[in-house]
């Protein structure tokens, strides 16, 4: 019995080392800064991401691989239990704002099981590491929304088909904004639904707007709780 002791001591402390050296890892990604554009808001302003679904998108930029060496340079890792914790949201939650930056473009598949590509990743990356965020922040000056979106790749007349608008239009290109980035990089080193719901109304809904939403099947997606932070 003392040898099957001993082995089972050795076992869940190897264990225990393996799962710590792990989370270790992970936090690293959450060490060290990263340029930051302040025409972000305009994402909110106009309707196209919720402050929750801009916030992924910001956390993805986080933790993104930013060394050009690496295979998996401009690509991150979802690990959703890891993220509850983090956002302190459900699963769901979390799923529906993946979901729907996947649909918009602000992220892309690769092809690798919970592997992502992000959009426009060198905006985010420091010169030092090939990043080119005063580039992007000088050719958005002045610009529009829609402008600001195309850097991205996104097809605003694209998404147009694919979300038909309720409601009173509003004019998302009218708001022009210095594009400034912030320091704010990464080391310590010099589907949303293609339903009838139109993205640009969802950041005005009330909590119980959503709910009634939930309740007339336009989207069996939605969860209450995306109103919460």
């Amino acid at each position: 019995m003392t040898k099957l002791n001993d082995r089972g001591y050795s076992f869940l402390g190897s264990f225990k080392l393996f799962i710590d050296q792990f989370q270790n890892a992970e936090m690293k990604k959450l060490n060290g800064y990263r340029p930051t554009h302040k025409n972000k808001w305009l994402f909110i302003k106009h309707g196209f991401l919720t402050h929750q679904e801009l916030m992924l998108l910001e956390f993805y930029a986080d933790i993104v691989d930013f060394d050009q060496k690496h295979e998996g340079f401009g690509t991150f890792v979802t690990d959703f239990r890891e993220m509850e914790k983090i956002f302190r949201m459900s699963d769901s939650s979390l799923r529906n704002w993946h979901n729907k930056l996947l649909g918009l473009g602000f992220i892309k598949t690769t092809g690798k099981q919970s592997r992502y590509k992000l959009a426009c990743v060198k905006r985010y990356i420091e010169p030092s590491w090939g990043g080119e965020p005063n580039k992007f922040a000088s050719a958005e000056v002045d610009q529009s929304v829609g402008f600001l979106l195309q850097q991205f790749g996104i097809d605003t007349q694209a998404i147009g088909h694919k979300v038909q608008p309720v409601g009173n239009k509003r004019n998302d290109l009218a708001l022009n904004s210095n594009s400034r980035y912030l320091r704010s990089s990464k080391g310590n080193s010099p589907a949303y639904s293609e339903g009838n719901v139109n993205v640009k109304e969802l950041g005005s809904l009330s909590k119980e707007g959503y709910q009634q939403m939930q309740q007339e099947n336009f989207d069996s997606q939605l969860e209450s709780d995306d109103m919460g932070w």
